[in-house]
């Protein structure tokens, strides 16, 4: 996938801090097929490689602030989920 450095090293961080790695389900999309997911913005930071889609694999709320704790102490300045489908598959967020 095609990601800038600072997500690169925040997604570093967070596998770091969980001590483990994360799957990630989105990372760098390209406008035809960000727009060709339902829901996805027209301005999504996945057209310019600094947004990804981290799995919540159990979708678990205990798993899921898990992720998001991590991403947060990570430099994420986007975290979704809980006002929409929490607990939701994914943490999405740019880092540094």
């Amino acid at each position: 996938a095609l990601i800038r450095q600072p997500l690169a090293n925040g997604y570093a961080a967070i596998t770091a801090r969980l001590g483990r790695a994360v799957p990630i389900n989105s990372a760098y999309r390209n406008p035809v097929r960000n727009q060709s997911l339902i829901g996805s913005s027209p301005r999504s930071r996945h057209m310019f490689g600094d947004a990804i889609d981290l799995a919540v694999r159990s979708r678990t709320s205990a798993e899921w602030l898990e992720i998001y704790a991590a991403a947060t102490s990570a430099g994420a300045t986007w975290l979704e989920g809980q006002t929409s489908r929490f607990p939701c598959n994914c943490v999405a967020g740019q880092c540094g």
